[in-house]
């Protein structure tokens, strides 16, 4: 009983962090190899990556990189490099996305607010249709605003688009109150899927707390195993284990944070 549980692993925990990914990207792996890879991962996570093997290139070159964007109604359309939808994943009410680049930065936050088909019950949750959507650049700090309540031209996507709103304006705290227990989406360059996030309370606590930029971490070490863990939590939620990775979920949103420094940008809501 020990030694098939041990083995797996021991074996998880010796690889370095491109080979990790290549192992969870395009290979349906077994929940044994999963579970082991969490384990593993969350150790090196909890040790602040001071004991983790360093690798030659901080990315796998991979053939696959993926774009995403919310829209109309709304949902989150994935699409490979060609510009192929190849996903689609629905969801109702306000929602809070996270996109980490290929080289596992968390690049921006997106709140996106939601209305009816008129552009009415702004923040409804049962509200369907892509509403008011305020961005936040983590390196700048600077927030965005754009309107499309009652316009069902909405986009939400990792590009860039411009604001209706002047550089140094951020969301209200009321405004924010509505994303309160909500959902959120970690969506990853490197993974064809929508990746169910923390609700949005415990990320919010996260970001806002003084402990935030107190970790003790190795920021090389960490930076490199961002894609590792963003990719084994994408791995673990595809074969039914969302709450196995939960854990580790909440380690790798963390650590994105951290290094960016996201909590000094946040507006406090109301609720809190």
């Amino acid at each position: 009983m020990h030694t098939a549980a041990f083995f797996p692993l021991a074996e998880e925990s010796q690889l370095p962090p491109v080979d990790f990914m290549k192992r969870h990207l395009g290979n349906i792996v077994s929940q044994d190899k999963i579970k082991a890879g969490l384990q593993a991962m969350l150790a090196r996570a909890k040790d602040g990556f001071r004991a983790a093997c360093r690798s030659t290139k901080s990315t796998p070159e991979l053939v696959d990189a993926y774009t995403f964007k919310a829209q109309g109604d709304p949902m989150i359309i994935i699409y490979d490099k060609s510009g192929a939808a190849i996903a689609r994943h629905h969801y109702t009410g306000p929602a809070v996305m996270l996109f980490f680049d290929e080289g596992g930065h968390l690049i921006h936050i997106d709140f996106v607010g939601v209305c009816d088909s008129l552009g009415r019950n702004r923040q409804a949750p049962s509200a369907d249709y892509v509403g008011e959507h305020s961005r936040l650049h983590v390196q700048t700090g600077r927030w965005k605003f754009r309107d499309g309540c009652g316009k069902r031209v909405a986009e939400v996507s990792d590009r860039e688009w411009d604001s209706e709103k002047q550089p140094h304006w951020r969301p209200s705290p009321k405004w924010l109150d509505a994303f309160s227990g909500g959902k959120t989406f970690v969506l990853h360059a490197y993974q064809p899927r929508v990746i169910e996030g923390p609700r949005f309370d415990h990320m919010w606590s996260m970001a806002a707390a003084p402990e935030l930029y107190q970790l003790a971490f190795d920021r090389g070490a960490a930076d490199e195993w961002m894609n590792a863990m963003l990719v084994l939590v994408g791995s673990a939620q595809l074969q039914g284990l969302k709450w196995d990775a939960e854990e580790l979920l909440r380690y790798a949103v963390l650590y994105g944070m951290a290094m960016t420094r996201v909590g000094q940008h946040l507006p406090a809501p109301a609720y809190r």
